[in-house]
């Protein structure tokens, strides 16, 4: 998902000049999905992730595929739109896994509303909003008015009622954190809080009319990933001083992925709203974002990378014993 979400933007606008690369980078994404749903699959024959034995956070994350199979979908719509059958058969399969998921993330959410006062919530819980955004996205890149407007008004008024309660769940949750134990209390998943709004976002700049309004929600946005990435600055310093660089920082987590799907998905926002708006509305903090968007992007992708690589690599430069 976060590679798919920097092919359609960041990598889009830095490979600009390398078009054979760009689609390179699409078909390898398409490889990665299947070798991943491959997976998925051998796993689900074990134990099926929304089973009774799994607990509430894998329900939601089941998310992650349905965001990861539509956002192939827009990759392959963008890139190769003569072979529209791709991208719809993808953008079908990934409507199915949204109508199987939905049964267990309306369930999910019944069951927190219920515990609000004594259970936590974290930022994995938003996936529900964000599959279904990006289901929307597939469909708008994959047809043209292939959904009619009550119906794209009537899913998007699901999904932003699933992004408000669920904010408010994780804020509920947070009246018991220790502010000083972030080091271990607070979540990687946290910043699909802004990914969340972003995707939102990007869905309203893309199918709306008038995408004025929208910029009051990009503002929003901003403001709230400062915020979530300010408190992941002290966060690290936590670990620093408690875990040192090497254990605190250089470390691998499968959840870090959600931080290069959320800033890719702020620039992806950021792009389609100036896009509407136009390059000379004058609105400076836009350009910026604009501008040096795809390097920060890219940065992140690398280092995260570079920490999967270093964690794979690590049983057989380290073997036990």
């Amino acid at each position: 998902m976060a590679l798919g979400i920097f092919a359609l933007a960041s990598g889009r606008v830095l490979l600009s000049d390398w078009p054979n690369i760009w689609h390179l980078l699409g078909f390898l994404i398409l490889v990665l999905w299947g070798v991943l749903a491959g997976e998925f699959l051998a796993r689900s024959l074990c134990q099926w992730p929304c089973s009774s034995e799994a607990s509430e956070s894998e329900r939601f994350v089941i998310g992650t595929w349905v965001a990861g199979t539509a956002v192939p979908a827009s990759v392959s719509a963008v890139m190769w739109p003569d072979f529209f059958w791709l991208s719809r058969t993808l953008t079908i399969l990934a409507s199915l896994l949204l109508l199987i998921y939905s049964s267990f993330f309306l369930r999910g959410y019944a069951r927190l509303i219920h515990r609000w006062k004594f259970q936590e919530s974290r930022g994995e819980i938003l996936l529900a909003s964000v599959s279904i955004q990006s289901v929307i996205l597939a469909f708008h890149t994959s047809w043209t008015n292939a959904l009619e407007d009550r119906l794209v008004l009537a899913i998007n008024s699901l999904s932003a009622v699933l992004l408000v309660v669920g904010i408010g769940l994780i804020l509920a949750g947070l009246r018991r954190f220790r502010w000083h134990r972030l080091a271990e209390g607070w979540s990687n998943t946290n910043c699909i809080l802004h990914g969340a709004l972003s995707i939102t976002g990007l869905t309203l700049a893309t199918i709306t009319e008038n995408p004025h309004p929208v910029l009051s929600l990009w503002l929003l946005t901003g403001v709230i990933l400062i915020v979530v990435e300010a408190l992941e600055l002290i966060r690290a310093m936590q670990r620093v001083r408690r875990y040192g660089w090497l254990e605190g920082l250089v470390c691998y987590h499968v959840s870090q992925w959600a931080r290069n799907f959320t800033f890719g998905m702020f620039y992806a926002f950021s792009l389609q709203l100036q896009g509407r708006l136009g390059a000379d509305a004058g609105l400076s903090l836009l350009d910026s974002v604009v501008k040096w968007g795809p390097l920060v992007v890219l940065a992140f992708l690398i280092i995260e990378i570079a920490l999967f690589i270093r964690d794979r690599l690590r049983p057989i430069l380290h073997p036990a014993g």
